[in-house]
């Protein structure tokens, strides 16, 4: 059995449930048709069962996973500013989390090494004097408030995130798909079929549809 889940997953293929369902997570393994149109405009998840009853859950786990998929493979802007959040947001978090650790510490005991570490983080303003007892209470509270700038900054950061990852369907619409097709059909000088035409096929057209266009901008500046 772990060899075919395997197996399915290489296609793009996912086994879910207890009664496993089959669903469709590779941009190769569905219609332009069934993605923008049933999907993407109309939040219908159906055509990503290939066999089985799954819940609504694994239907939208599938839905994000192709999603997830078609914005990897296309080189989406959307897709590296999110991937590129999620590292601030992480370095973010690990850095508030390094920064209270090392205050737990020295408010229990003075370690110069420590101190060194909070001047690395950029902490180096504060005047951490074990022989005044109260005073130096007081300069690791400072050290404490001073990170609400991070946990500000991490917020923003995970607002932007979740900006980008609400459902592009809204933002996305017939006409714009219309447009897709008719743009295809005057590059192909042909009209293509939405409900044969794989969404990997449709990206491997429109990024040779990018390198034409940016090849003709090129001759027309050298003329």
């Amino acid at each position: 059995m772990r060899f075919w889940k395997w197996f399915l997953r290489l296609f793009g293929i996912e086994l879910t449930g207890v009664t496993p369902a089959i669903l469709v997570t590779d941009v190769n393994h569905i219609s332009i048709h069934n993605f923008f149109v049933e999907c993407l405009i109309g939040h219908n998840f159906q055509p990503l069962v290939v066999s089985g009853t799954p819940t609504k859950e694994e239907l939208q786990k599938a839905w994000e996973l192709l999603l997830d998929n078609y914005q990897h493979t296309a080189g989406e802007r959307n897709y590296k500013i999110a991937f590129d959040l999620i590292q601030q947001i992480g370095q973010n978090k690990c850095k508030l989390s390094e920064v209270e650790c090392c205050v737990q510490i020295l408010w229990h005991e003075f370690r110069p090494d420590i101190v060194e570490r909070l001047k690395k983080l950029g902490y180096r303003k504060y005047k951490l004097d074990p022989s005044n007892d109260e005073s130096y209470r007081i300069e690791l509270q400072k050290i404490l408030s001073a990170t609400k700038v991070i946990i500000v900054a991490t917020n923003q950061l995970e607002k932007e995130l979740s900006d980008i990852e609400k459902d592009p369907g809204k933002r996305f619409t017939i006409e714009d798909y219309n447009t897709i097709l008719v743009d295809i059909a005057a590059f192909l000088k042909t009209q293509i079929n939405p409900e044969a035409t794989t969404v990997g096929m449709f990206l491997a057209i429109r990024r040779r549809m990018k390198e034409f266009n940016e090849a003709n901008v090129r001759v027309n500046a050298r003329s």
